[in-house]
């Protein structure tokens, strides 16, 4: 799906090329100096929508909101479901039984310095990194049954919101074609979390393409 997504974009984009350069044949050099804003579709972790506020000095300021956590199964819920239980309450019999869960939905803010990459034949073509921080939300409810006073209680039901904060670093290649808005990028993330998990860390990354203007 996702490599469906990113043929999908590069097409999109070849038509609109085509049609820029008809409409103009007058070449420019594509610079992040030439643009205000840049919005677009991301692909990966977290996977929605991109937007890019060119600052001026191949610098930028990148959001991206969107699903994330894909390695979310089963096994993570019942794993995470023993140490929230067992932080919470002192009953010792209890039965995990199941859960239902939100979407996860993810912001990254980040600064990013753009670089060119000189290319014999290619022209726009930037490197850049960055950093900033990431939160995440998520809901999930769990289902359990436990012990107490001589008798099993059933059918117990609790809600649980998951919120995670940290510190990350990006580091990431563009690409801006010529004679049109259209850029494509790739990026990976290195995340560090605050809270509510003190230190774990986490890559991730992602490709997609922008609308610049």
């Amino acid at each position: 799906m996702k490599k469906l997504g990113f043929i999908l974009l590069f097409l999109i984009s070849v038509c609109v090329q085509n049609s820029f350069a008809q409409k103009n044949g007058n070449s420019y050099s594509n610079t992040t100096g030439k643009y205000n804003w840049g919005l677009g579709l991301r692909l990966g972790d977290p996977a929605g929508f991109t937007a890019k506020k060119y600052l001026g000095n191949n610098s930028a300021l990148e959001i991206n909101l969107g699903k994330t956590n894909f390695n979310r199964d089963k096994k993570y819920f019942e794993d995470n479901f023993y140490n929230w239980y067992k932080d919470k309450y002192k009953y010792t019999s209890y039965s995990y039984q199941g859960y239902d869960a939100t979407t996860p939905i993810a912001l990254q803010v980040h600064y990013l310095i753009h670089k060119s990459i000189n290319l014999d034949g290619a022209k726009g073509f930037y490197w850049y990194y960055g950093f900033g921080g990431m939160i995440s939300h998520q809901k999930y409810t769990y289902y359990y049954t436990y012990f107490d006073n001589s008798r099993w209680y059933s059918n117990i039901q609790e809600e649980v919101t998951n919120i995670d904060f940290g510190a990350d670093a990006t580091i990431g290649l563009e690409y801006f074609l010529e004679n049109t808005p259209i850029s494509f990028f790739l990026d990976a993330t290195l995340f560090i979390e605050i809270y509510d998990d003190f230190f774990a860390t986490d890559v991730n990354g992602g490709i997609g393409a922008r609308y610049n203007f």
